[in-house]
């Protein structure tokens, strides 16, 4: 899968999305994505597969139960894991989804 793949599967969802950030301020909800980390095993002596981690950001002013879940079924096909947090200072929402791709 490639990072536009990704991206195609995140528009499902209904809300604004980018890679690693928007160029202008972008009005809540909206979705980041990007590739954090990469992996490769070996196949005979050289790389046989690139694994890469992939972290979406799920940001609202408030807790939004529906968005959140309309984001986890377009996740459906993938193994994540999930964090939250919620910023006191500038008050808002952000939900964390990590999961690998095989590039």
């Amino acid at each position: 899968m490639t990072l536009a793949e990704v991206k195609t599967v995140l528009d499902a969802v209904g809300i604004p999305v980018a890679y690693d950030h928007f160029e202008t301020e972008q009005a809540m909800p909206y979705i980041i994505y990007k590739e954090t980390s990469t992996r490769t095993l070996s196949r005979d002596d050289s790389v046989g597969v690139k694994i890469s981690t992939i972290q979406v950001e799920l940001y609202t002013v408030n807790k939004n139960l529906t968005l959140e879940a309309t984001l986890e079924d377009v996740l459906d096909s993938f193994i994540w894991n999930k964090t939250l947090d919620f910023d006191n200072e500038d008050e808002y929402y952000s939900s964390f989804y990590e999961f690998e791709i095989l590039r």
